[in-house]
């Protein structure tokens, strides 16, 4: 007589770990900024100005929320304070990605910059490097 084999249980490797791909770096958390429809998109909104919830904001773009979702593609005109008391700076950007939040009340999206003057850039990149 012996002991009663036991099948072993084959475990899959380890789940890999989040790896971060942003390429830049980002400032987390951010207050309300002013979005602005671009003269093309206009007609597509009822909200042609409005606030959002900025966050994630790096050199590339940055994630809004907001109370309805932009389609994507649609082009906005962004401006907030930067670091530099009394300057803000203003960007244009693209929506690239829409998530719908607690039950269509709130839309994520995702916001990739596309012209930016030099100077603004430099702003931006001081404002996501001294607050990051």
């Amino acid at each position: 007589m012996g002991w009663p084999k036991t099948s072993k249980k084959k475990r899959g490797p380890n789940p890999p770990k989040k790896i971060d791909r942003r390429r830049e770096p980002r400032v987390e958390n951010e207050a309300g900024i002013l979005v602005e429809m671009t003269p093309n998109d206009a007609e597509s909104r009822p909200d042609k100005v409005c606030v959002v919830i900025g966050q994630n904001i790096s050199a590339g773009g940055m994630k809004i929320k907001y109370g309805q979702a932009y389609p994507i593609g649609a082009k906005l005109r962004f401006k907030f304070l930067s670091t530099v008391p009394g300057r803000d700076i203003c960007a244009d950007g693209q929506i690239r990605w829409v998530r719908t939040l607690e039950e269509g009340r709130m839309a994520e999206m995702g916001v990739e910059f596309l012209d930016i003057s030099l100077l603004d850039f430099m702003y931006l990149l001081e404002h996501v490097y001294k607050t990051a």
